[in-house]
């Protein structure tokens, strides 16, 4: 009698379900069936990016929090036996939205006339000397990444809700329509626009 404690486990069923109002992302997993050559399946992680989002030890959901938004990407989901043999899959997704999207667990949508601007500054300093000569810049290796961007809610109530949480917790993510993300400092400030609508402001 032979015994293959390397062969792999049966590839699970996977499905990818987006929920638009949170802009994120829930994988389901059903493990496949063991049988002749094929072992039964221990565990399963859902993987995105290197990133581990998940394991299962038994058919379940894993949801992604943060996915990108407007382009496709894939998660790697991966099936191990008891004795670590190994079946490997991808499943490609894509949210598709015009939406920005604040903060993680949950996010928040940015519904409303986003507008974004962006700014990368050499670091360094400009030096005038005497005897009328232009001024001379030395320059550091240091980089400044600063942007400003803005959107509108219907509500005060909403508006201060947002700057509420900034500014409990200033480092958020941000996500826009185009598949970029970014984790930086942020400061809000919140005026009053055209009838029920608020404009915030986040530096």
């Amino acid at each position: 009698i032979t015994a293959d404690y390397s062969a792999p486990p049966a590839a699970p069923t996977v499905t990818i379900t987006n929920n638009l109002d949170a802009l994120t992302a829930t994988i389901a997993v059903t493990f496949g069936a063991s049988g002749s050559g094929i072992a039964a399946t221990d565990s399963v992680t859902v993987e995105r990016d290197g990133k581990g989002l998940g394991t299962l030890y038994a058919d379940g959901t894993v949801t992604d929090p943060l996915p990108p938004l407007g382009v496709e990407y894939a998660y790697t989901v991966t099936a191990l036996s008891p004795a670590g043999g190994a079946n490997i899959s991808t499943v490609s997704n894509t949210i598709v939205t015009t939406q920005w999207a604040l903060g993680a667990s949950p996010s928040i949508p940015l519904r409303f006339n986003p507008q974004a601007t962006y700014a990368l500054d050499h670091g360094g300093e400009l030096y005038h000397f005497a005897g009328g000569g232009l001024p001379t810049f030395y320059g550091t290796t240091e980089y400044d990444e600063s942007g400003t961007l803005q959107f509108d809610t219907v509500g005060k109530d909403k508006a201060d809700a947002i700057a509420a949480l900034l500014r409990s917790q200033p480092v958020q993510f941000l996500r826009d329509p185009f598949g970029h993300r970014w984790k930086a400092h942020v400061r809000p400030s919140v005026r009053h626009g055209v009838g029920s609508r608020w404009n915030v402001s986040l530096d």
